[in-house]
């Protein structure tokens, strides 16, 4: 399962993890409020929301499970990115040796 999380994110659900309904220092209350609201959107936090304040936020059995796995929080890489951007490099260097080859062939150089 993949779970992005921003760096918000990441701070206030190890705060929750750890320590509970806590806002975490450095984290204003807007930024708080938004980001548990995030948490509880991708499932990892249930909530109970008066208005624009957080009452209580507690952890899932799905944000707990991914806190064990994934203690450090790290996103997800997509291979498939990473992959292709190879593919497309490689590609474009035999394109220019094919090019650098084939001018020089003409020139009468090999």
């Amino acid at each position: 399962m993949k779970i992005y999380l921003t760096k918000d994110e990441k701070t206030v659900f190890r705060c929750i993890i750890l320590k509970g309904n806590e806002c975490p220092a450095g984290i204003t209350n807007a930024c708080y409020f938004l980001c548990v609201l995030s948490l509880q959107q991708k499932g990892m936090v249930n909530a109970i929301v008066n208005y624009n304040e957080i009452v209580d936020v507690k952890a899932t059995y799905i944000g707990i499970a991914y806190y064990a796995e994934n203690p450090t929080l790290r996103n997800p890489v997509d291979w498939y990115r990473v992959i292709t951007a190879a593919a497309i490099v490689i590609t474009a260097m035999a394109t220019a040796l094919a090019l650098f080859v084939a001018c020089r062939a003409l020139k009468g150089g090999i």
